[in-house]
């Protein structure tokens, strides 16, 4: 069992990872990196996401799919230094094909 001192250490290790360690662990499937990573630019995302739609729960919502694609698809960037960009462009897609298929269904719904 490790001592409480190894696990603050490893912690704080996590912690001061430059944005570059904490995509290319990320890419290995490190869970505490991939939650630094999200805790890091979600605040800015979901400001971008609640613009397009204007609800906090569903912004939180499209938020969560939209890590999901990111850390699925981060193997496949190819330029990890401009990460936020592409990032941002994944965030911004994943709400336009939501208010896409939301249109489509409403207006299915009011030809009923």
């Amino acid at each position: 069992m490790l001592s409480q001192k190894i696990v603050i250490f490893l912690f704080y290790n996590l912690l001061v990872m430059e944005e570059l360690e904490l995509i290319k662990q990320s890419i290995k499937n490190n869970r505490e990196a991939q939650h630094l990573l999200f805790n890091k630019f979600a605040g800015k995302f979901l400001g971008i996401i609640i613009r397009y739609v204007g609800d906090k729960d569903l912004g939180h919502d499209l938020l969560q799919e939209s890590f999901i694609k990111i850390f699925n698809s981060l193997k496949n960037c190819k330029e990890i230094n401009s990460f936020e960009g592409w990032a941002k462009t994944i965030v911004i897609n994943t709400t336009i094909d939501y208010l896409r298929k939301n249109k489509k269904n409403k207006e299915f719904n009011l030809k009923l």
